[in-house]
């Protein structure tokens, strides 16, 4: 098990993000990273949150921005999420990976960055983000993710990521380690978490970033959570 400080966030790549991983390397580490992402519910803070937030009658349809999506699994879950419930969610999935968009059969697929989004002010009801951020390697980085997300957005931003500390640290590798996942993905999972934020250090960053109304929380002490409404 690779072991980090984590009193401050690290830089140390991933193998995940390293070009020079082939696709069939590529289609395995996101199969596993799959597994995990389930075996945590990744989807879950979403499904509780976003009906809050947006309210059941605005629910009933919404365009959905995933940014850093990669094959697109949260937001093939949403969908079938909210059509169980009659309502209609229309998920665009971004990357800046084009490869990793591939594994996925989203016929709504675009490569782009989280910094530099390529749509126009106010194009999607909602912005979404899991596990993504983290990838960033600057703050400066990250304010501009958040600034674009909020730019593109209509009226909701909400981004889910991993809460900085030793304890989910641990949980991640056994659980890494108890579902079969490569030795890569293993130490990935634990850069991860070191890679992650605490919620004085997402707050100031969105603060930075000029969203409204936003609130940063951790979800069962595992996950860092943030919220925002424009209206």
């Amino acid at each position: 098990m690779q072991r980090h400080s984590l009193a401050h966030r690290t830089v140390h790549p991933e193998h995940v993000d390293d070009p020079a991983t082939s696709q069939q390397e590529l289609a395995v580490l996101h199969r596993h990273l799959g597994r995990l992402n389930r075996l945590f519910r990744f989807e879950r803070p979403f499904q509780l949150y976003l009906p809050a937030l947006a309210g059941t009658e605005r629910c009933s349809r919404m365009e959905l921005l995933d940014v850093g999506a990669g094959s697109g699994e949260l937001g093939r879950m949403l969908t079938a999420w909210a059509a169980k419930r009659g309502w209609t969610w229309r998920v665009t999935c971004l990357d800046v990976n084009q490869r990793t968009l591939q594994l996925g059969d989203s016929d709504r697929r675009i490569a782009a960055s989280a910094t530099e989004l390529p749509f126009a002010d106010d194009t999607f009801d909602c912005v979404i983000a899991s596990q993504m951020t983290h990838h960033l390697p600057t703050e400066a980085d990250v304010v501009r993710h958040f600034r674009e997300a909020g730019r593109v957005s209509r009226d909701i931003v909400m981004v889910s990521d991993l809460h900085r500390n030793r304890a989910v640290s641990l949980m991640v590798w056994c659980a890494a380690f108890l579902v079969g996942c490569s030795r890569h993905l293993r130490s990935d999972g634990v850069t991860s978490v070191a890679r992650g934020f605490r919620v004085p250090e997402w707050q100031a960053l969105a603060d930075k970033a000029g969203l409204q109304n936003c609130l940063v929380s951790t979800y069962f002490g595992a996950r860092i959570l943030l919220q925002s409404r424009k209206s």
